[in-house]
Protein backbone atom coordinates (compact mmCIF):
# COMPACT_ATOMS: atom_id res chain seq x y z
CA UNK A 1 0.00 0.00 0.00
CA UNK A 2 1.42 3.52 -0.90
CA UNK A 3 0.77 6.64 0.68
CA UNK A 4 -0.53 9.38 -0.70
CA UNK A 5 1.44 12.41 -1.32
CA UNK A 6 1.21 14.59 1.47
CA UNK A 7 3.58 17.98 0.22
CA UNK A 8 2.16 20.92 1.37
CA UNK A 9 3.03 24.09 -0.51
CA UNK A 10 3.79 26.67 2.51
CA UNK A 11 4.72 29.50 0.04
CA UNK A 12 1.01 29.57 -1.11
CA UNK A 13 0.13 30.32 2.73
CA UNK A 14 2.81 32.13 4.17
CA UNK A 15 2.35 35.18 1.70
CA UNK A 16 1.32 38.19 4.20
CA UNK A 17 1.21 35.70 7.51
CA UNK A 18 3.50 34.46 9.93
CA UNK A 19 3.32 30.84 10.01
CA UNK A 20 4.75 28.84 12.30
CA UNK A 21 4.85 24.84 12.50
CA UNK A 22 4.93 22.31 15.66
CA UNK A 23 5.60 18.98 15.32
CA UNK A 24 4.50 17.07 18.55
CA UNK A 25 4.38 13.56 18.66
CA UNK A 26 2.34 12.23 21.71
CA UNK A 27 4.06 11.04 24.89
CA UNK A 28 2.93 7.26 25.59
CA UNK A 29 1.20 7.06 28.67
CA UNK A 30 3.60 4.86 30.37
CA UNK A 31 6.39 7.09 29.34
CA UNK A 32 4.78 10.04 30.81
CA UNK A 33 4.35 8.34 34.61
CA UNK A 34 8.10 7.23 34.21
CA UNK A 35 8.94 11.00 33.53
CA UNK A 36 6.79 12.36 36.15
CA UNK A 37 8.06 10.11 38.81
CA UNK A 38 11.62 10.90 37.72
CA UNK A 39 10.91 14.35 38.08
CA UNK A 40 9.20 14.21 41.46
CA UNK A 41 12.25 12.32 42.49
CA UNK A 42 14.40 14.80 41.34
CA UNK A 43 12.67 17.23 42.81
CA UNK A 44 12.58 15.89 46.27
CA UNK A 45 16.59 15.49 46.16
CA UNK A 46 17.04 19.02 45.38
CA UNK A 47 15.02 20.01 48.09
CA UNK A 48 17.03 17.92 50.32
CA UNK A 49 20.31 19.27 49.17
CA UNK A 50 19.24 22.89 49.88
CA UNK A 51 18.00 22.17 52.88
CA UNK A 52 21.11 20.62 53.68
CA UNK A 53 23.05 23.32 52.72
CA UNK A 54 21.21 25.69 54.26
CA UNK A 55 21.59 23.90 57.21
CA UNK A 56 25.57 23.22 57.28
CA UNK A 57 25.83 27.55 56.35
CA UNK A 58 23.48 28.57 59.37
CA UNK A 59 25.88 26.15 61.72
CA UNK A 60 28.87 27.47 60.52
CA UNK A 61 27.64 30.97 60.77
CA UNK A 62 26.31 30.28 64.05
CA UNK A 63 30.03 29.02 65.14
CA UNK A 64 31.40 31.93 63.26
CA UNK A 65 29.06 34.51 64.94
CA UNK A 66 29.73 32.73 68.62
CA UNK A 67 33.10 32.47 68.39
CA UNK A 68 33.53 36.19 67.38
CA UNK A 69 31.22 37.37 70.36
CA UNK A 70 33.03 35.49 72.58
CA UNK A 71 36.46 36.95 71.07
CA UNK A 72 35.07 40.52 71.76
CA UNK A 73 33.32 40.58 74.72
CA UNK A 74 36.57 38.59 76.45
CA UNK A 75 38.82 40.57 78.70
CA UNK A 76 41.97 38.25 77.82
CA UNK A 77 41.91 39.18 74.03
CA UNK A 78 43.84 42.17 72.73
CA UNK A 79 42.58 45.05 70.83
CA UNK A 80 43.12 44.19 67.62
CA UNK A 81 41.62 41.19 67.91
CA UNK A 82 38.34 42.52 69.26
CA UNK A 83 38.60 45.11 66.09
CA UNK A 84 38.55 41.70 63.77
CA UNK A 85 35.64 40.10 65.82
CA UNK A 86 33.68 42.95 65.30
CA UNK A 87 34.26 43.55 61.77
CA UNK A 88 33.41 40.16 61.41
CA UNK A 89 29.71 40.21 63.55
CA UNK A 90 29.16 43.32 61.09
CA UNK A 91 29.74 41.40 57.98
CA UNK A 92 27.53 38.43 59.10
CA UNK A 93 25.22 40.65 60.47
CA UNK A 94 24.70 42.71 56.78
CA UNK A 95 24.37 39.11 55.26
CA UNK A 96 21.89 37.49 57.13
CA UNK A 97 19.98 40.46 56.71
CA UNK A 98 20.42 40.92 53.21
CA UNK A 99 19.86 37.20 52.55
CA UNK A 100 16.60 37.83 54.44
CA UNK A 101 15.19 40.74 53.29
CA UNK A 102 16.68 39.73 49.37
CA UNK A 103 14.32 36.72 49.71
CA UNK A 104 11.35 38.91 50.19
CA UNK A 105 11.91 41.04 47.55
CA UNK A 106 12.62 38.65 44.88
CA UNK A 107 9.37 36.74 45.80
CA UNK A 108 7.07 39.96 44.90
Amino acid sequence: MTKPNTLIDLDTYAIGHKLEINIVSEEHKDDRGARLEQQKADAKLNRVREVVLLAVAVVFILALGASCLAISVSHKTTVEDKKWAWSTLTLITGAVLGFLFGRVSTKR
